[in-house]
């Protein structure tokens, strides 16, 4: 709230009249050095409007507490507002939480503002003041300015500071979005100066003029100077302003010095005294030896000179900032005594249970023994008030020897609250070696921080430290809890079971809801492990119930995201989306890093399950960075499912990246969980290009047994059979995968199944009647690329016009959802039916490397030389342009000599010539044209997919622009549905291949540019996110993308994820050092976006 000073505010009309336009902008900026009259203008302008205040200290560094501060102040005049923020900030926070504050900032920004654009429903004005009270490169700044970007319409802030802004306003400006207040129009005008005579020196004769030319209108001053005016006769007032003369030095100060010499001795020692504390009361002053205080206090406040009254439910008064400074300065306390003062008001606050102002006591007051007594008896209560800085500061200013075990326990548990496991870590071992027997409740925690850094043999290593003897049931109880998840990890389920069975029961004696929530969530995981479906789903209710009584965000945060893993695989998106939006949220602002990142995880994998692979690949590379940052092995998680998302658009190249980069981090980490499908996925990848490799991973993740995608493991087994044409084999596995999917409700894992079999079978009407299952299945749970997958799976079973219509279907579909690679299968099976095939050889090399001769892939092992493959490349590059054979020499062996190597280019060209036409049925230059100095691609008769793809981009920019706009962007929509990827990603580092890379590139991001434009003026905002999203994965610095992204996103009313992509956008032009925009409004959001 706003500070109240005594006696009466005079009116400044003209500065009013400019604070009213704050009601039609977005923020207003008061910049001005201490006693300009800030906070007494703001106080008067908010005093008759719906307004919020929240003054600054330096508490708030604290991100808990400023989030806190401005919620609970937020409140008084939104009551909507949600309370859920503080029970966030109250709970501990996530791993390397610290090291994520920015991000966590803009999240409490962004969940503010998002709660307050549904709640308010007029204008509210929040005046944030004393800015300069807080670090300029700190996370609580940051969150000011997020607030500030991303407040609602019918939210107005003003700050108010001594010092300019620490962040860019630029463009707020420009739009006319700013008010600015300068101290010199803060200055007493004459007649504001005849308005303050007049209240305080009724008698008062031509002052004005003269007490300005002094002061310079400085408020501060100016009242300084009326009060020593006050004591002066009223006829010679004149002379006496007439005749002061200022020493050189601050005006204040010197003026203050005067003021404070006048005043009795009794003032002048409560000043002193009370100068000591940012907030005091009569009692507390009393308890000091004050015998008067209350009156003396009194008589203060309605002088409107020293004191302010704040507005709290205690009615604590305090000093304003500028004269505290000068009594700290000028005419303090002896140290000796102020230290004794602070030793007596450190008994006091505590006895009153204001355990932070005894801290801050006994720390000013120097006697390290009593801050170390203070922290052993009551460390654990100011931890659990949220001040952790200040516990955290008072613990480092301790010398070793005053340093015991409880005191490194309550520094670590401060470190994990605030989100620094590593140091919460290494005070927990320091306490942990200087005693002899660690208790549960200081081991399981370690355990945690292993345990959520996926790393499970030091977590069990850990656990194992603690003698459970039943003294600490519900520490006890938590420990085997999380000791039960460390092995579902590791895939032991025996030892889990067992561990999680001695959790239950010492959780239910002790009746503890947090050692229940954990109990009930390893027991839910065990049996999804074991395919209980029915034990899984109890067990999480049950957690859920016992997480939200003990207020555990880490439970509930958790259980929404293994929730939403059970309804993923059961085909029940919507139910996973809404759990994964609630866990995210929750993970993104406690600072649980890891589970924000498999939050996404799962989110970016029930996305591509949907469909929407754009929103699926921005989701999981989110995932994969916070994982990546974190250190964490569980980053094989979204990496496997990026191969998924990568292999089905058609970007083989960067699928099996993801795949074996998944592969080596379970490995290392003993992951079962992570490592069977990954290892299933490779197997996918590698079907035609390498079976016998394909066929090895896919019995590899079959040989670990039933568990968590077993199905997929099957199924990724059998396509290898199919593939080999071993038919029974596939059949087999197939039977094998459908039993287990319908014991785990695994409808997408049934339908593979049903899919593949369809296939493998001899008899077609029941491969039909498969296939038309599958399809209905894939349906049922909306997943349209399954579905269309088992579409061109029917189309191949019953060929002729049904079966072209089945694959025209399928690609046209395909390719709106810019899964690539199977529109391009299906597209090539229509031609196949309709015998319309074209070029004998085919050659992509947009998301990955493959020839097609006659219609069927080469296979890797009929490439008998790396540098034959090499060489086809460069001629592509070089885009049928004669190339100088010294030019391919160097391209293909840059660190030999010429004159060595000539031979070598020949037999490559030979080695190439064979696999391209290996029953020599053309003539020798119909595919690669040579005339002893130079080599060319004929791309007459080789079909190359980048070259199809700029044809099909400059007719279709050609078509809008003679104002054929629909068949144009008939044209581009084919265009676009050809790029699965950039050009020869697995030669991303050779020179060679770096033009044609970036000329694509940019005709790709020009292309998705139009077709969201198009997109839009259509109406059709879903269609436009998704090619925004296509772009920004190609150019992540697209201000307009971003932008524009976040309008469609509004448009649709999907508000949380326009705001999580503002916030994207704004680390983005954060690393470009660019001042970020305004969030949009929502109503002139495009229009606003076409600045």
């Amino acid at each position: 709230m706003s500070p109240v000073a005594g006696g009466s505010l005079i009116e400044r009309p003209l500065l009013e009249e400019r604070l009213d336009d704050v009601l039609t902008r977005r923020l207003g900026v008061i910049v001005a050095e201490g006693g300009s009259g800030k906070s007494s203008l703001l106080s008067r302008w908010t005093g008759d409007r719906n307004a919020a205040w929240y003054s600054l200290t330096s508490d708030d560094e604290s991100l808990a507490r400023i989030a806190r501060g401005l919620t609970d102040s937020l409140r008084l005049r939104a009551p909507g507002l949600s309370s859920e923020i503080g029970v966030i900030l109250s709970s501990p926070q996530g791993p390397d939480a610290g090291a994520d504050d920015r991000s966590r900032a803009a999240a409490f920004a962004s969940r503010i503002c998002e709660e307050l654009d549904r709640s308010l429903t007029r204008d509210l004005v929040l005046v944030i003041d004393d800015l300069h009270e807080l670090d300029p490169h700190g996370a609580s700044v940051h969150l000011i300015e997020a607030f500030i970007r991303q407040a609602p319409q019918h939210l107005h802030i003003v700050v108010a500071s001594r010092d300019e802004l620490p962040f860019r306003v630029d463009r707020m400006r420009g739009r006319g979005q700013l008010v600015e207040i300068s101290g010199g129009e803060l200055a007493f005008t004459i007649e504001e100066m005849d308005a303050l005579l007049a209240m305080h020196l009724p008698d008062h004769q031509d002052l004005s003029e003269p007490l300005r030319a002094i002061t310079g209108g400085w408020p501060a001053v100016t009242r300084l100077m009326i009060e020593t005016l006050g004591s002066v006769e009223p006829q010679a007032r004149s002379s006496h302003l007439e005749a002061a003369t200022i020493p050189e030095g601050p005006l204040f100060d010197y003026l203050a010095t005067e003021i404070f010499e006048q005043e009795s001795e009794d003032t002048k020692r409560v000043l002193q005294i009370v100068a000591l504390f940012d907030r005091f009361s009569p009692e507390l002053c009393e308890t000091l030896g004050f015998d008067n205080a209350r009156r003396t206090l009194d008589a203060l406040h309605r002088r409107a000179l020293f004191i302010e009254r704040r507005h709290d439910p205690q009615g604590w008064l305090s000093l304003p900032a500028i004269m505290r400074e000068f009594i700290l300065r000028y005419v303090p306390l002896e140290t000796e005594e102020a230290g004794r003062l602070y030793r007596s008001a450190a008994q006091w606050f505590g006895e009153g249970g204001h355990l932070v102002e005894a801290l801050r006591a006994l720390m000013a007051s120097g006697d390290l023994t009593a801050v170390a007594r203070f922290l052993t008896e009551q460390g654990s209560n100011v931890l659990s008030s949220g001040n952790i800085e200040m516990l955290l500061d008072a613990i480092s200013g301790l010398p070793s020897d005053l340093r015991d075990a409880s005191i490194a326990r309550i520094e670590g548990e401060a470190w994990q609250v605030r989100g620094h496991w590593e140091r919460a870590l290494h005070c927990f071992d320091e306490a942990m070696d200087s005693s002899k027997q660690p208790g549960p409740g200081m081991v399981w925690r370690v355990g945690l921080i292993h345990y959520l850094r996926s790393e499970p043999d030091q977590a069990i290593k850990a656990f194992d430290r603690a003698t459970l003897d039943g003294s600490h049931p519900v520490d006890e109880a938590i420990l085997l809890g999380w000791k039960a998840c460390a092995h579902w990890l590791r895939g032991e389920v025996e030892e889990g079971q067992t561990a999680v069975n001695q959790a239950l029961q010492k959780a239910e004696a002790a009746a503890a809801p947090q050692a229940l929530a954990i109990a009930h969530t390893a027991k839910a995981m065990l049996a999804a492990t074991e395919g209980d479906r029915q034990a899984n789903d109890l067990h999480y209710l049950k957690a859920l119930d016992h997480a939200q009584r003990a207020g555990d965000i880490l439970q509930i945060t958790r259980i929404h995201t293994n929730r939403a893993s059970l309804h993923m695989e059961e085909g029940a998106y919507d139910e996973a989306l809404s759990e994964l939006q609630t866990a995210i949220g929750l993970a993104g602002l406690s600072g649980f890093v890891i589970f924000q990142a498999l939050g996404l995880c799962n989110r970016g994998a029930t996305l591509h399950h949907l469909g929407r692979i754009e929103e699926a690949i921005s989701d999981l590379k989110a995932s994969r960075d916070l994982y990546q940052r974190t250190g964490s092995s569980a980053v094989a998680y979204p990496l496997e499912k990026l191969g998924g998302v990568f292999r089905d658009r058609g970007d083989l190249t960067q699928a099996r990246s993801c795949y074996e980069e998944a592969i080596l981090s379970s490995e290392e980490a003993r992951d079962v969980q992570g490592l069977v499908p990954a290892l299933a996925g490779m197997a996918r990848v590698l079907l035609h290009e390498d079976a016998s490799e394909a066929r090895a991973f896919a019995l590899r993740a079959m040989s670990f047994g039933p568990g968590i995608d077993h199905v997929g493991a099957i199924n990724a087994a059998a396509r290898v059979a199919l593939t080999q044409d071993e038919r029974t084999e596939a059949i087999e596995l197939t039977e094998r995968a459908s039993a287990e999917a319908r014991g785990r409700r695994d409808w997408a894992g049934l339908a593979e199944s049903l899919e593949i079999r369809a296939l493998a079978l001899i008899d077609d009407d029941l491969a039909i009647t498969l296939a038309e299952e599958s399809i209905q299945l894939w349906e049922q749970i909306r997943e349209p690329i399954g579905a269309q997958r088992a579409r061109i799976a029917k189309a191949r079973l019953v060929g002729g016009n049904e079966g072209k219509n089945l694959a025209h279907v399928a690609e046209s579909t395909l390719r709106s959802l810019g899964a690539r690679r199977l529109a391009a299968e299906a597209g090539a099976l229509a031609r196949d039916i309709d015998s319309t095939s074209d070029a004998n050889v085919r050659v992509s090399c947009l998301g990955g490397f493959r020839v097609v001769r006659d219609g069927q892939l080469v296979p890797k092992n009929e490439w008998q030389s790396k540098k034959a493959r090499d060489l086809l490349k460069v001629l592509i590059a070089r885009r049928g342009r004669p190339t100088p054979r010294d030019v391919m020499l160097d391209a293909l062996w840059p660190e030999e000599s010429p004159d060595k190597i000539s031979n070598r280019l020949s037999v490559a060209l030979t080695t190439l010539r064979t696999v391209l036409d290996p029953a020599k049925e053309l003539d020798i230059d119909d595919l690669i044209v040579t005339d002893g100095s130079t080599l060319a691609l004929d791309l007459a008769n080789v079909t190359v997919d980048v070259e199809v793809f700029f044809a099909a981009a400059d007719a279709g920019t050609a078509l809008i622009r003679s104002g054929e706009t629909q068949s144009g962007v008939t044209k581009l929509i084919d265009a676009e549905g050809m790029y699965a990827g950039d050009f020869l990603e697995e030669d991303i580092y050779e020179d060679w291949s770096v033009p044609l890379r970036e000329e694509a590139r940019a005709t790709y991001i020009r292309i998705a540019r139009i077709l969201a434009d198009e997109a839009v003026v259509a109406g059709d905002h879903e269609a436009a996110i998704r090619y925004m999203l296509r772009s920004l994965e190609r150019d992540p610095y697209d201000e307009r993308a971003h932008l524009s992204l976040v309008a469609a996103l509004l448009e649709v009313g999907r508000h949380g994820e326009a705001r999580r992509r503002y916030r994207i956008y704004n680390e983005r032009m954060e690393e470009l050092g660019v001042e970020s925009a305004p969030f949009p409004d929502p109503h002139l959001a495009f229009i606003q976006n076409k600045d």
